[in-house]
């Protein structure tokens, strides 16, 4: 009896040995991924989170406590005049406000690339 390909895909996809291997890539690429992430200048919010599910392993670079830069993190910025809405809280701290709206010049940033070194495993 023949099996197609995706029956195959499936049948070895659920091994045990499949299975622990995809575990054991994902750590060590996950520890990559963090190591890099870890040299950049700005410890911030932004955390490696990794995790297997049915078949594949994910690796994600998450921000969601923070800024949700994550993106400017992996990638960097091409900086430039940004305008943003500032207003001091009374603590004396920046805060976004709907008025007070000033230009700010940005530096471009290198991104960090800790999710294209997990991927290269470098």
């Amino acid at each position: 009896m023949l099996v197609t390909d995706k029956k195959m895909n499936d049948i070895v996809s659920k091994l045990p040995q499949v299975r622990g291997e995809v575990e054991a890539q994902t750590l060590r690429r996950a520890s990559v991924a963090a190591a890099r992430l870890a040299q950049h200048r700005d410890r911030g919010d932004a955390q490696i989170e990794s995790f297997v599910a049915f078949t594949d392993g994910y690796i994600v670079l998450s921000d969601e406590r923070g800024f949700k830069a994550a993106a400017a993190i992996e990638y960097g910025t091409h900086g430039g005049d940004v305008k943003v809405r500032v207003k001091k809280d009374k603590q004396g701290r920046n805060r976004v406000s709907k008025s007070d709206v000033r230009v700010v010049h940005r530096k471009p940033t290198k991104g960090v690339g800790a999710l294209r070194a997990a991927a290269a495993l470098e």
